[in-house]
C-alpha cells in the first residue's frame, strides 16, 4: 500500500514549480493570462524570443507586459523552499537540473524546447494543444498540470506554429485541391466543406511523383543539350584544324611563286581568316546561346531537386505552387557546323596556274631571241567566285 504523499510535494508539483527553470519560484511573476514565472526566467524568454509570448499557452501580448512580483505567493515560495531543503522525498532531492534529466542539447535538424532560455534543449515531443515542442525536463512538468493531460503529444514537429491552422489552432494534415492550400479537419468541415480534399501524405505523393516526372524530362534537355554542346565543340577543334591545314597547303602550293604571288598569297590568307573568324563567330553565338539556356534549365532542374529532398510535406506544398513555369525549351535538333571553307577551289586553280606557268616558261624560254616576261595579277570573277585566282598576261620584248 502506498503512502499519502506530503504536502511538501503536492505544493511543489502544483504551485511552487516555475515551468521554465524547474524550480521553486523566485521573485513570482504572472502574465495576463494568469501563468507565473520567476520574473528572471520569464524575461530571459523574453529576451529570446522574437515577440513577447506566453510560455506555456503561446499567447502572445501586443507589447511587453508590466511584471509585478508577488509579494504573498514570493513569501509562500521561500517559506516552502526552506521546507523542501530539509524534505527527505527522493523525488524532489533529485533536482530536473542535471544533465540526465534535461536531455541533449539541440543540435543542427533537432526540434529545440519552445520552453528553455539560453542554449535550447532538444524537443521530445510537440504539444498540439498549446502549441509547443517541449524537452524532457520540461515536458514532465507540462504532464504535471490537471489542464495539460487532455492535450496531444506527438513527435517533434519543426516550426510547428507555422503548420496549425490560423482560425482552429489545429494541426494542417489536409490539402485542398480546390484552393490549393493546407487544412485541419476543422476547415474540411466549415470553409472547405464540398471541396476535394484529401490528405497531406497522400497530395504529397502525388505531388512528388509529378516532380519526379519534371525531373527526368529537364534532365534529358540538358543531356541533349550538352551533347549538341559537345558537338559544336567538336565543330570549332575541326574547324580550326582544317583552317591550319588549308593555311599549310596554301603555304606549299605558293612557295614556288612567293615573289610573283605576294599579293595573291595574302588575299587568300585573308580569306581564310575571314572565313574562319566568322565560322568562329557563328559557333560561339551558338554555344552562347545553348549554355544560356543549359544554365537555366540546370537552375531550373537545381530547384527542382532541392525541392523534391524536402520531407517536409506542408513546406513541400506550399512552395511548390510559388515556382515559376519552367522556360520554354528551344529546338536544337537542326542546329549543326559547317566546317568546310569552301577553298579547295582556290587551291587547285592556284595549283593549275603553278603548272601552267611552269609550262609557259619552258615553252617561252625555248624560242631563243625573243624573251616573254609572264605578269601576273590577282583577280575576281565577275560572279564573285574563286577570289585570289591569278590571271596571265604575256608581254614580249625583243
Amino acid at each position: 500500500k502506498q503512502c499519502p504523499q506530503s504536502p511538501v510535494r503536492i505544493l511543489s508539483e502544483e504551485q511552487f514549480s516555475c515551468s521554465i527553470c524547474l524550480e521553486v519560484f523566485v521573485e513570482p511573476v504572472s502574465t495576463p493570462c494568469g501563468h507565473t514565472f520567476c520574473k528572471a526566467c520569464l524575461q530571459g524568454f523574453w529576451n529570446h524570443s522574437k515577440k513577447f509570448i506566453c510560455p506555456m499557452c503561446k499567447k502572445a501580448f501586443s507589447r511587453k507586459p508590466e511584471l509585478s512580483v508577488n509579494c504573498v505567493l514570493a513569501e509562500i515560495a521561500e517559506q516552502f523552499q526552506g521546507l523542501s531543503t530539509m524534505s527527505s522525498v527522493p523525488e524532489f532531492v533529485n533536482s530536473p537540473q542535471k544533465d540526465d534529466d534535461w536531455g541533449d542539447f539541440a543540435k543542427a535538424g533537432d526540434v529545440p524546447c519552445d520552453a528553455c532560455i539560453g542554449r535550447k534543449m532538444k524537443a521530445m515531443k510537440s504539444c498540439l494543444s498549446c502549441p509547443g515542442s517541449f524537452c524532457e525536463a520540461h515536458l514532465r512538468h507540462h504532464k504535471k498540470g490537471k489542464a495539460m493531460g487532455s492535450h496531444k503529444l506527438v513527435e517533434p514537429i519543426h516550426n510547428l506554429e507555422d503548420k496549425m491552422c490560423k482560425t482552429h489552432k489545429r494541426l494542417l494534415d489536409a490539402y485542398c485541391r480546390n484552393e490549393h492550400v493546407c487544412v485541419c479537419k476543422e476547415c474540411t468541415g466549415s470553409s472547405h466543406k464540398g471541396h476535394d480534399v484529401v490528405s497531406t501524405e497522400r497530395e504529397w505523393k502525388k505531388k512528388t511523383s509529378q516532380l519526379g516526372k519534371k525531373r527526368s524530362e529537364l534532365k534529358h534537355l540538358i543531356k541533349e543539350r550538352e551533347k549538341k554542346l559537345e558537338e559544336i565543340k567538336q565543330s570549332i577543334k575541326v574547324l580550326k584544324d582544317s583552317s591550319q591545314r588549308e593555311v599549310e597547303e596554301s603555304w606549299a602550293v605558293y612557295a614556288e611563286l612567293q615573289r610573283l604571288l605576294e599579293q595573291s598569297q595574302a588575299e587568300l590568307l585573308e580569306l581564310i581568316t575571314t572565313r574562319q573568324k566568322q565560322a568562329e563567330q557563328q559557333a560561339k553565338d551558338l554555344s552562347s546561346g545553348l549554355e544560356h539556356e543549359l544554365n537555366t534549365l540546370r537552375k531550373r532542374s537545381s530547384e527542382l531537386d532541392t525541392l523534391a529532398q524536402t520531407q517536409d510535406r506542408v513546406l513541400f506544398l506550399q512552395f511548390l505552387p510559388s515556382l515559376p513555369p519552367p522556360p520554354e525549351p528551344s529546338d536544337w535538333s537542326s542546329v549543326s557546323m559547317n566546317t568546310d571553307l569552301y577553298l579547295s577551289t582556290i587551291r587547285k586553280s592556284v595549283c593549275a596556274l603553278v603548272d601552267k606557268f611552269q609550262h609557259e616558261v619552258k615553252r617561252l624560254y625555248g624560242k631563243g631571241e625573243e624573251s616573254v616576261y609572264p605578269i601576273f595579277s590577282p583577280c575576281i570573277n565577275q560572279d564573285g567566285k574563286n577570289p585570289g585566282a591569278l590571271v596571265i598576261t604575256a608581254v614580249k620584248h625583243s
